[in-house]
This record gives C-alpha cells, sequence and structure tokens, in this order.
C-alpha cells in the first residue's frame, strides 16, 4: 500500500504542472488573439474615416463639375428652344456647343479613386456628352431640314437630359444622405 501513496502522491505534481501549462498557453493565445483584434480594429477603423474623407472631397468635386455641366449645357438648350425659324445662328450654337463640350470633358479630369464616385462621374459625363451630341445633331438636321433626324436628336437629347439629371440626383441624395452640405 505504500507504494500506491508513493504513486498517487508523485502523479499529482505532474497533473498540476501540466494544468499550469495548459492555462498559460490558453491565457497566452487569448491575449495574442485580443491583440490581433485590436489591431484589425485600428487599421479598420482608421482606414475607413481616411475612406470617408476622401469620398466627401471626390463627391463634392464631382458635384461642382456636374454643376458646371449642366450649367453650361442649359442655356444652349434655353436657347435653342426658343428661336424658330430662319433667325437659328448654326455657327454661333456650334461654338456655344463647343465651348460647353470643354466643361463636359473636364468632368473626365477628376481624381477619383472609389467606385461608386467613378460610376457617378461616367453617368454625369454620359449624360451630358449625349446632350451635346444630341444639340449637334439637331443643328446638322436644322440646317438640312431634315424631319427625322430631328426627331431622332431630340430624343437624343432628352434622354441625355435624364442621364444628366438623374446623376445629380444620386450626387445631391449621397451629399444630403452624408451632411455634407
Amino acid at each position: 500500500m505504500s507504494t500506491r501513496s508513493t504513486e498517487a502522491s508523485d502523479d499529482e505534481p505532474v497533473r498540476t504542472g501540466r494544468r499550469r501549462w495548459f492555462i498559460i498557453t490558453l491565457a497566452a493565445i487569448a491575449v495574442l488573439v485580443a491583440c490581433v483584434a485590436g489591431l484589425w480594429w485600428a487599421i479598420t477603423a482608421a482606414s475607413s474615416a481616411g475612406d470617408v474623407a476622401v469620398d466627401k472631397r471626390e463627391t463634392l468635386a464631382l458635384k461642382t463639375r456636374w454643376q458646371a455641366s449642366y450649367d453650361a449645357i442649359l442655356p444652349i438648350a434655353k436657347d435653342f428652344a426658343s428661336t424658330t425659324g430662319p433667325t437659328l445662328d448654326s455657327a454661333a450654337y456650334r461654338s456655344r456647343v463647343a465651348a460647353a463640350r470643354l466643361v463636359v470633358d473636364a468632368i473626365s479630369d477628376a481624381p477619383l479613386t472609389l467606385r461608386g464616385n467613378r460610376d457617378l462621374r461616367d453617368s454625369t459625363l454620359s449624360g451630358a456628352s449625349e446632350v451635346l451630341d444630341g444639340m449637334e445633331a439637331l443643328l446638322q438636321a436644322a440646317s438640312k431640314n431634315d424631319t427625322s433626324a430631328v426627331d431622332a436628336a431630340a430624343g437624343t437629347i432628352d434622354q441625355g437630359t435624364t442621364t444628366l439629371k438623374d446623376a445629380g440626383a444620386a450626387l445631391d441624395a449621397k451629399i444630403a444622405a452624408r451632411g455634407w452640405r
């Protein structure tokens, strides 16, 4: 019997040592996981704060360019719509459309890094370019008295105007949703 009590006492320190080692290992793993999670959270928070600043800067710059293109196109469209008959000065309108195209082309110069902003830029550029293309086609058709071409050009202008206005509305909605005004 004395052998058994000696074995039991020898086995007990081994179990306690293993248990202590297991607890220390678990604690070390928990600390490591907490450190990694904290580092990940800090990096994510820092990068998303940077993304918000970039998004704001890009969106507001894009809105400014959208407004400039809209302001360049609208007076031409209004003047053209109010002009009738032989009083149409085709050369003057072509010159105004060319000047507006420079403003519209400047939209593509906006440095954008975020995908959503690039999509808004492309939509704005597409709509404004379509309006200007329609205006040029309308001038061409009007000079030839081609009624079917005039109707097609008017349809192109309407479609471009809708795309341009939708892009502006999307920009306004994004700016308002984020409280950037």
